[in-house]
Formats: C-alpha cells, sequence, structure tokens
C-alpha cells in the first residue's frame, strides 16, 4: 500500500534527517508514529512503523530519549487488537537490539512483556514474541 511505502521510504531517511530536526519537530513525529502504531490495524504498515520507530528510538537515544514509546508499547501489547499485540512484540524485539543495555532499567518490565507475547493464544503474537 501507500502508506506502507511511504513509511518504508521514511524509515530510509529518517537518520540522517533526524538531528536537523528541531525538539519540537522531533516530538511531533514521534507522537505520528505512535498514533500510527496505536491506530493501524494492517500488519503491513505495522510492520514499517515499527521499523521506522526503532530507527527513531535510536535517534533520539542520545539527546532526548524517547520517553513515550516503552509506555506506548506496553499498551499495544496488552491491546485486544492481535496485529497491535504482533507490532509490539516486534517493535520490542527490534529495540533489545538495537539498543541492549541502554534498556536494562526495563529488562524486567520487557521480560513481563515478551513472557506474556509467548503466551498470547494468537499465533502470530507467540511467534513475534519468541523472535524478539
Amino acid at each position: 500500500s501507500i502508506q506502507q511505502l511511504s513509511t518504508v521510504l521514511l524509515t530510509n531517511k529518517i537518520a540522517a534527517t533526524w538531528p536537523k530536526l528541531t525538539e519540537h519537530e522531533q516530538g511531533v513525529a514521534q507522537r505520528a508514529i505512535l498514533e500510527r502504531l496505536a491506530n493501524s490495524n494492517s500488519r503491513g504498515i505495522l510492520r514499517a512503523v515499527a521499523m521506522l520507530a526503532n530507527v527513531v528510538a535510536q535517534s533520539s537515544v542520545l539527546n532526548r530519549p524517547w520517553e513515550e514509546l516503552l509506555p506506548a508499547l506496553e499498551q499495544a501489547a496488552r491491546s485486544p487488537v492481535e496485529t497491535h499485540r504482533e507490532a509490539a512484540m516486534t517493535l520490542l524485539g527490534q529495540l533489545t537490539d538495537s539498543l541492549g543495555l541502554r534498556l536494562k532499567v526495563h529488562y524486567p518490565a520487557l521480560q513481563a512483556l515478551f513472557l506474556a507475547g509467548v503466551r498470547d493464544p494468537a499465533r502470530s503474537v507467540r511467534k513475534a514474541a519468541l523472535g524478539a
């Protein structure tokens, strides 16, 4: 879809552009990403947005960490919508790979989320949690 393609293209450009944005513009972009994660039901779009969110989180970590991201993912991981839970597990896995020890303070919460994902009734969520 057009939304998925535009998200992939943005993902490829955002790391170079991110430092040039003002703090306000970065906040607007982060909120838009979280809104897309919360409101999309398309598996393809959610995967693309998860990749975008991971790149933005990596770009943000040094200057102004993205404090709203983990609470939003916790909420998505508890969503009644299967694709939201799957996207949360996918993005949490990407974040643990890309940010590693920077997330150490969050390890207990992440462990609980992954454990819940492994026990999820939906196969796609369990697979995403195990893949994380």
